[in-house]
């Protein structure tokens, strides 16, 4: 019996738009497979239809998908059927968990099956213990940061012994030591199939770990499935042509004009910092004890300033801070005015239901709203809730950086953009910097924060060190100290630039 069976997948929106479109696809036990393509592919929605969501309102389903010989859909929600006999991993780590603490919560996927009790806390001390989570079994899940969230996510995933994980972007809120760690997990895993959506895959790469067979998608349709080398000889190219994510090596030999996907150059440096726009003196931050103490970020006009570190040492707490949503513990915070903020979760900041008036919220005119709009590649009677999380990225960058606050604050303002995305992101900050605004981010994209940023801090033992350039820090010791391991490509740049 395989262990995931598709047949003839079609789903089709009211407004006759294609979101997969006759996919068929076969994948036996213990097989690991890699999903790319560009943003809008089709991926996330792939994975939804596998795990037995309902569709959007207005969305026909046609085909046949089988897990593990039960039928999905089809299925009559009438009737009564075991737990589809998988595991799922979704892109936001918010809607990875359900319960109030961690514990029950990766319990919960065993207790639907009926488990004994000794099996459940074996199945649950075993997953968490391999994902580092056993010391918060007993937190309450909303003080998980997004990365602990995440692997709390997997582990509630990997708890129930699944015949099939699927697993979309599990690592993109991790820092790169637990991204390493998220690796070795699903590398080696013998049992479950396991179906991957993952944008970081330089990192994957490095490590040895990208699944031997992979699937290419664009509009929808399945245009390449193999082993990995076949598909990248295949469709590479088209791949990085289209904005797709690739691993470092590979996008060294797609590049379709011999430049596009060089080394990231390093600190920019584009602009000599003018006025302090924020900084901070002895802040402590947290939300009852601090995480972060002595705290004194410096933010001028016309610089990108990236803020790195492992995941739960504060560095959304931090951005949160200096935004006005939580007050400093201690210390005090010097700004001309409250600077806007690009939540982590870009949900949290929309207030509209659709992209054009979301976009418009600000008193933007129409003019402006469409222009941002062609530019996003966005329909503008989309609701928000229903775009893919790049788009919902995108969206949110977008509505951030079209207002004037001279402060721009980005929590992981690159999470589930595919490589065009990232691109546009960089340069989106970038012209906010140049036209004199101060912008400080949070990122587990090293490579990105080299493309992006002039200055960077480290998080490491609860203090923020660093603050010279993207290049120098990154290529001195803090990195290793905060435990984040550098990937290929940006090692590449640091000798080129050495």
């Amino acid at each position: 019996m395989t262990a995931l069976r598709i047949r003839d997948l079609t789903l089709r929106t009211a407004q006759g738009r294609t979101l997969l479109a006759g996919v068929d696809l076969d994948v036996d036990p213990g097989e690991h497979v890699l999903l790319v393509g560009p943003s809008g592919s089709g991926k996330s929605t792939l994975l939804r239809v596998i795990a037995g969501l309902e569709p959007a309102p207005g969305v026909t389903v046609t085909g046949s998908v089988l897990v593990a010989g039960h039928e999905v859909v089809g299925h009559d929600p009438e009737q009564d059927r075991p737990p589809l006999d998988l595991g799922w991993l979704p892109q936001d780590p918010a809607a990875a968990v359900c319960l109030p603490h961690v514990y029950d919560d990766v319990a919960f996927g065993c207790e639907n099956r009926a488990w004994p009790v000794p099996r459940i806390d074996a199945a649950v001390r075993s997953a968490l213990a391999a994902v580092g989570g056993w010391p918060w079994r007993d937190r309450d899940t909303g003080t998980l940061s997004a990365g602990e969230a995440q692997r709390v996510g997997l582990a509630a995933a990997l708890a129930p012994e699944p015949a099939l994980l699927l697993l979309d972007e599990p690592t993109a809120f991790l820092d790169p030591g637990a991204l390493r760690d998220v690796q070795r997990i699903v590398g080696g895993l013998r049992e479950p199939a396991v179906l991957l959506v993952e944008h970081r895959l330089d990192e994957w790469a490095d490590a040895g770990d990208l699944p031997p067979r992979v699937i290419a998608l664009d509009g929808g349709r399945v245009v390449a499935d193999g082993p990995a080398s076949q598909v990248w000889s295949q469709v590479g190219t088209d791949l990085a042509r289209s904005g797709s994510h690739l691993p470092w090596s590979v996008e060294q030999q797609a590049a379709p004009d011999g430049g596009a996907h060089r080394p990231p150059s390093g600190s920019p440096g584009r602009a000599t910092p003018g006025v302090s726009l924020l900084r901070g003196v002895g802040l402590a931050v947290g939300h009852h004890e601090p995480v972060l103490t002595d705290v004194e970020p410096d933010l001028h006009a016309g610089e990108v300033v990236a803020v790195i570190g492992a995941n739960g040492s504060g560095k959304s707490t931090l951005l949160h801070t200096l935004a006005g949503v939580l007050r400093p513990l201690a210390g005090q915070i010097a700004t001309a005015a409250r600077p806007a903020l690009v939540f982590g979760d870009a949900e949290l900041q929309f207030l509209a239901d659709t992209v054009a008036d979301e976009l418009a919220l600000d008193g933007a005119p129409p003019s402006v709203v469409s222009e941002t709009v062609s530019t996003l590649r966005l329909d503008p009677d989309a609701a928000v809730h229903r775009l893919s999380g790049g788009e919902q990225r995108r969206l949110s960058l977008a509505t951030v950086l079209q207002g004037d606050r001279a402060v721009v604050l980005a929590d992981e303002p690159t999470h589930s953009l595919d490589r065009a995305g990232v691109r546009w992101a960089a340069a989106a900050l970038r012209s906010a910097a140049e036209a004199g605004r101060g912008v400080l981010l949070t990122s587990h994209d090293l490579r990105f924060v080299l493309e992006v940023a002039d200055r960077v801090y480290v998080v490491v033992d609860g203090r923020l060190l660093g603050g010279g350039t993207a290049a120098e820090v990154l290529a001195g010791g803090l990195p290793a100290r905060a435990g984040l391991p550098l990937p290929s490509s940006v090692r590449a740049a640091l000798e080129v630039a050495a």
